[in-house]
């Protein structure tokens, strides 16, 4: 199956970019944690930085959309397929089947 994203890299990273953002704003990953010991030991860390970037204005667009579960009486984040896909389809600026498409296929 041939993905729209496929011959057009500008189109991928944008989508890319949108997905992380979204697991950094529910908190499934956090791009800041060991972000400037990673850059003083050289790595490259622009990805990171860039989502990083963004941690503020969309928790104040998007922040209801974070949720958490108790699991082992611990809270952990909570991943709403549907307000995932209305988040990369509105940061990315694309369809929402579009952006449906790429979590399927990036995020199984």
């Amino acid at each position: 199956m041939r993905r729209k994203w496929g011959n057009n890299p500008e189109l991928k990273d944008k989508l890319e970019l949108a997905g992380w953002r979204y697991a950094q704003l529910i908190e499934i990953v956090d791009l800041r944690t060991n972000l400037q010991q990673c850059i003083d030991d050289g790595h490259d860390m622009r990805a990171d930085i860039e989502i990083t970037s963004f941690i503020e204005q969309d928790k104040k667009a998007y922040g209801h959309f974070v949720k958490t579960a108790e699991h082992n009486g611990k809270p952990c984040p909570v991943w709403d397929q549907a307000e995932a896909i209305t988040f990369v389809s509105e940061v990315a600026g694309v369809d929402k089947k579009l952006a449906e498409d790429w979590l399927n296929h990036d995020w199984p």
